[in-house]
């Protein structure tokens, strides 16, 4: 299902923590809440606020 990008909280270069809200997406009024799996530094953010994603895009995005 297609979903907008409403928030991005991770920057390159961020120190997160296990559980750190990193992005947020919408889909059918509904918001979904991609967190850190683990503690880390934050590498790579290839999405921005108001862009759309399909669940693929979101749900196989590398988060090591």
């Amino acid at each position: 299902m297609p979903g907008k990008i409403i928030a991005v909280n991770a920057k390159v270069g961020g120190v997160v923590t296990a559980g750190d809200p990193l992005i947020i997406v919408e889909a059918m009024k509904k918001e979904k809440t991609l967190e850190a799996p683990r503690d880390g530094v934050v590498v790579a953010v290839s999405c921005k606020a108001d862009d759309i994603v399909d669940d693929a895009d979101y749900s196989k995005a590398p988060l090591n």
